[in-house]
């Protein structure tokens, strides 16, 4: 999948590099075609994929010299046809022509419509596990809050039991020798009666 939208993506490269190229050479390859009295060359900008190996000659003729070479399934950018029967193709500055039978057409129009709505799918479960870990992340910071909440209260209720406990003990101990010393002072009554 990711291979498919870069190729689609170097295609679309190459046909803004081409377009580009294409539209500063073709005013002066019409003047010349024009001169030369070579076919008349209708201009068009679009990539094709080539059929098979092929070679682009130098001028639309079989017998022509070779300038650029592709490879099957190649993808080559047209700049013009000519009305018997050849393609001019275009590569860094180099121009060519090939048979209209060894190229085909190139069609981007619902591949990438459905490469953007699988990226867009994609980007949008990406969105959601975001959100979710943001979401279990504030729910762990708030269950971490009340955990410790819950030990402090723990801690604080162990210290109040704790010096409540002391409090009364101490209260016990007090009331405790206060009663010793009553049943002392008891005690001497009794002896001196």
């Amino acid at each position: 999948m990711k291979e498919k939208a870069k190729r689609i993506f170097q295609g679309a490269f190459l046909l803004l590099i081409c377009c580009f190229m294409g539209i500063m050479s073709m005013e002066v390859k019409a003047a010349e075609a024009g001169q030369s009295g070579e076919a008349e060359i209708t201009e068009i900008n679009q990539i094709m994929t080539a059929t098979e190996a092929v070679e682009a000659k130098e001028t639309p003729n079989e017998s022509a010299a070779v300038t650029i070479m592709y490879e099957k399934d190649a993808s080559v950018f047209v700049t013009g046809e000519t009305s018997d029967g050849w393609y001019r193709v275009s590569y860094q500055d180099i121009t060519g022509y090939i048979l209209k039978e060894k190229l085909t057409p190139q069609s981007y129009g619902e591949e990438i419509d459905q490469e953007f709505m699988q990226m867009e799918e994609e980007s949008m479960m990406i969105v959601e596990e975001v959100e979710r870990y943001r979401a279990e992340a504030k729910r762990s910071k708030i269950w971490g809050t009340v955990i410790i909440v819950l030990i402090i209260g723990i801690f604080a209720t162990g210290l109040i039991s704790t010096r409540k406990n002391e409090k009364e003990d101490q209260e016990e101990t007090t009331k405790k020798e206060k009663e010793k010393k009553d049943v002392n002072v008891i005690d001497l009554d009794n002896e001196n009666n």
